[in-house]
């Protein structure tokens, strides 16, 4: 892969997921134009997760089979579907939630399809730090989609948003088209003859099936900081009296996800050159010490909220691109798009539950009027890094993760599905 194919491939995760969180954005706007309720305004933020995870299931093991440059296209080609629609038709929960279903299956078929074209293509050192970049413009895109509602203040009504959403995944498909090269054949021979959708080698791959749970740990908590950030910050702002618009806030929300990726970045390369395992044991416990002190300071002067916010929301997405790079490492070559599928599953499912559960939590413990319910919400956040913390632990009772050594290594290198020892 050259280096134009990956900053093509890249440039369109990014275009895709400029629709991922704009509901997030406006779910206070949504909250009283369409009348829901605390756990309404949680499935409607991330519904499309648990499509996402589903979806991930029934396309990433054809990967293993066919290009996935068709997949990315015929994915990208449904956000732009599912952007316009909720446009054009969504008037309520329940229309709004069809179409999130098409921004769903986007995701699933763009993020790790990609990354699946990357990990075919490089080896070793160079895919390690092309993944980890690659993964890190997740929060990229994550920021863009809440930084949309802001920069377009002018434009009338939040329709627009999504149409914006439409044609950027309309440009993705273009770009992708011609920037990406088809994919020399890398099938395994004996795949043409097996279920694509057997997932048994997955399973018992305790490798990897430790960093798909560390991700489903990782991804709940992530993304239940995402849904109702904005909402957290109007709350805090109203409880101070400071006057600052919604729109303001929706631009701090956005940089603090943006600057995930350079600290993303730093991580996966750190990664690289150090133990994995310690870093993101490291990265855990310093976002679990993050979550808790947002809690305890959530009904404090504003400003010392929006310290403490921007703080929990760059350490929690720190391991997002080591992450990526682990599992391909761990995967088995032949079964990387399964062993992908499982992680998406595992990941965006969870975090289509920690937005829910987030959700849940503030409305039965006071609302989004309570400073305690707010405290209830970031400690539930906070458990996905305590996941990750006790997985990763030196000596688990259930037995320790192989560590990634550095480059160079001093040890007996072993198949990349069993680690390094």
């Amino acid at each position: 892969m050259n280096r134009i194919a990956l900053a093509a491939i890249s440039i369109a995760l990014v275009l895709n997921m400029t629709g991922y969180l704009t509901v997030a954005a406006i779910l206070p706007d949504l909250l009283a134009k369409w009348g829901l309720s605390e756990s309404e305004a949680g499935w409607l933020a991330s519904w499309h997760m648990g499509v996402y995870a589903v979806a991930a299931v029934l396309l990433l093991p054809l990967t293993d089979r066919i290009d996935p440059k068709k997949v990315i296209i015929a994915s990208l080609f449904c956000g732009a579907v599912g952007g316009f629609g909720f446009a054009w038709l969504a008037d309520g929960f329940w229309s709004g939630l069809a179409f999130r279903s098409l921004v769903g299956v986007a995701q699933a078929g763009v993020y790790m399809p990609g990354l699946k074209v990357i990990a075919d293509s490089l080896e070793g050192r160079e895919r390690s730090k092309a993944t980890a970049l690659y993964s890190s413009m997740v929060p990229l895109g994550s920021g863009l989609s809440l930084l949309l509602p802001s920069v377009l203040p002018a434009i009338p009504g939040w329709q627009f948003l999504f149409e914006i959403t439409g044609m950027a995944g309309l440009a993705g498909m273009a770009l992708v088209a011609a920037s990406v090269p088809k994919r020399r054949s890398r099938v395994f021979p004996h795949l043409l003859a097996r279920n694509p959708y057997t997932f048994g080698h997955v399973l018992r791959n305790r490798t990897a099936m430790r960093y798909v749970l560390s991700y489903a740990g990782h991804v709940w908590e992530t993304f239940g900081f995402r849904a109702w950030v904005v909402t957290f910050l109007l709350f805090s702002a109203a409880t101070g009296g400071n006057g600052i618009s919604s729109g303001h806030l929706t631009v701090f929300a956005a940089v603090i996800v943006i600057a995930g990726m350079p600290a993303s970045i730093l991580v996966g390369n750190w990664s690289v050159s150090f133990a994995l395992n310690r870093v993101l044991r490291l990265v855990g416990i310093s976002s679990l010490c993050a979550s808790i002190l947002l809690a305890a300071y959530a009904s404090v002067d504003f400003y010392v909220v929006l310290a403490l916010s921007a703080i929990y929301g760059i350490i929690g997405f720190a391991d997002q691109g080591a992450l990526g790079s682990a599992i391909v490492d761990a995967a088995e070559p032949d079964h990387r798009g399964a062993t992908l599928a499982i992680y998406t599953l595992f990941g965006f499912g969870s975090g289509m539950l920690g937005a829910v559960t987030c959700g849940f939590v503030l409305e039965m413990t006071g609302g989004i009027s309570s400073a305690s319910a707010w405290q209830w919400l970031w400690l539930t956040c906070g458990g996905g890094s305590l996941v990750v913390t006790l997985l990763l632990a030196p000596k688990p009772a259930f037995g320790a993760i192989p560590a990634k050594a550095a480059v160079p290594i001093r040890v007996p290198r072993w198949p990349s599905h069993r680690g390094f020892v």
